[in-house]
């Protein structure tokens, strides 16, 4: 069975003081963060902070908020904290950092950088929908999600009107308050960016600098587009290389995406070999995930995927 979590405009600069001079309500305590693959991890601080499950009863039932901080190398920086946000919905900041630490080093030489796991998704509450793994091949996909769905939906009742971006936004700053931060910078991708547009304008005066980064419309319901950009953005892709010599030499065989993996998808699954580096020293046996069709590759990356799916 599949379980699914259902749930650049501004320039850093040094504030004037990150911390308030209250001491913090959240209790760090040292851990690791691991990459969700078991690739690699890194040392951090970890915390949870129980908040309202329904922000208007405050002593009605409650929910543990999962927080991470890597505190910033230069233990002498002013700067405000920057607090990632992660897209989906449902995917947990810790995950995006772990996939993207890299990219955070610089910044985190001089900021905190602050994984807060939205309440729904990664350690924070989860809400899992779990659907079949043959779903794809049952030939009636889309009954079989609704019915999937519904089952999820009643599972959790009423519990999931408190599980919107409305109220995610008010634990981004309950734990803002607990660490003890004056301002806060905020970093959001995709439907991260949605989140940092609530924040920033529901609490204006702790908002230090924002990144937007791959803009969600507040207004846009975020889903049924997905599939049409994806092709779109596909086959410009297709098309510049097509344009390259040098690109075109190097994979004559592209074509735009609706001309082959649309006709190639559905019932018509390989099956490949994958290991964790953990599983893979446990076991010589490695676990069988679903692999797309190779005629669907259309990148260096995918072509070594459609060589293992071949095996």
């Amino acid at each position: 069975m599949r379980r699914f979590a259902c749930a650049f405009f501004a320039i850093f600069a040094v504030g004037t003081s990150a911390r308030l001079p209250a001491a913090a309500a959240l209790s760090l305590h040292d851990c690791r963060l691991e990459h969700p693959l078991e690739l690699t991890s890194v040392p951090a601080r970890c915390g949870r902070l129980r908040v309202p499950e329904d922000p208007a009863q405050a002593s009605g039932p409650a929910i543990d908020l999962s927080v991470a901080v890597m505190p910033a190398l230069n233990r002498r920086t002013a700067a405000a904290p920057l607090f990632l946000l992660a897209g989906g919905p449902g995917q947990a900041a810790t995950d995006l950092y772990m996939s993207l630490a890299g990219a955070f080093a610089r910044i985190n030489r001089d900021h905190d950088i602050v994984l807060v796991d939205q309440r729904g998704t990664g350690k924070s509450a989860p809400l899992f929908c779990i659907y079949p793994d043959d779903w794809e091949r049952s030939g009636e996909e889309l009954p079989v999600i609704r019915q999937a769905t519904r089952d999820c939906l009643s599972k959790y009742g009423e519990r999931v009107r408190f599980y919107t971006s409305s109220v995610a936004v008010l634990d981004l700053e309950h734990v803002r308050e607990a660490l003890g931060y004056r301002e806060i910078d905020l970093y959001g991708s995709s439907y991260g960016t949605r989140m940092a547009e609530l924040y920033m304008r529901r609490f204006p005066k702790t908002t230090h600098a924002v990144i937007l980064d791959g803009v969600i419309d507040p207004q846009q319901a975020i889903g049924p587009d997905t599939p049409a950009d994806g092709e779109r953005a596909l086959n410009l892709i297709v098309a510049r290389c097509r344009a390259a010599p040098d690109c075109a030499a190097a994979y004559p065989e592209l074509t735009p995406i609706s001309m082959s993996c649309a006709r190639n998808t559905g019932r018509e699954r390989r099956r490949s070999r994958s290991r964790t580096p953990r599983a893979a020293s446990r076991s010589r046996s490695g676990s069988t995930a679903a692999c797309s069709p190779p005629r669907c590759a259309f990148s260096p990356t995918a072509r070594r995927r459609r060589r293992s799916c071949r095996r």
